[in-house]
């Protein structure tokens, strides 16, 4: 046995340079998706980005007159102000016409 392990770290010793290949000094990124190197850290960068995202003001469209504001204060908003309605000039709703032959004969009594 002694034998044995005198014989095996000397094989390890040896070794040394020779285990090198002409391509060991160089690192090759595959194409496509990598994997996550810490899905905790991933999903806390993401969770306040969103958190920031949603209790800020901010424009969404500053040629249409369009902000994002904070839930909480969308909230307050709209409570005070109501839902937005339909103006009085607007035309209402036409209903689609329902076709002849689907329509069904009236019952007789």
């Amino acid at each position: 046995m002694a034998i044995m392990k005198i014989q095996f770290s000397w094989e390890i010793s040896d070794q040394g340079e020779n285990t090198k290949t002409p391509f060991s000094d160089q690192r090759v990124i595959p194409a496509g998706p990598l994997l996550q190197a810490s899905e905790y850290d991933d999903q806390q960068v993401y969770k306040a980005r969103v958190k920031e995202d949603i209790e800020s003001y901010g424009w969404v469209s500053k040629e249409d007159g369009v902000v994002k504001l904070p839930i909480d204060r969308a909230m307050e908003v709209v409570l005070a102000n109501g839902l937005p309605v339909r103006g009085t000039n607007d035309p209402p709703p036409t209903p689609k016409p329902k076709p002849a032959a689907a329509a069904a004969p009236a019952q007789k009594k």
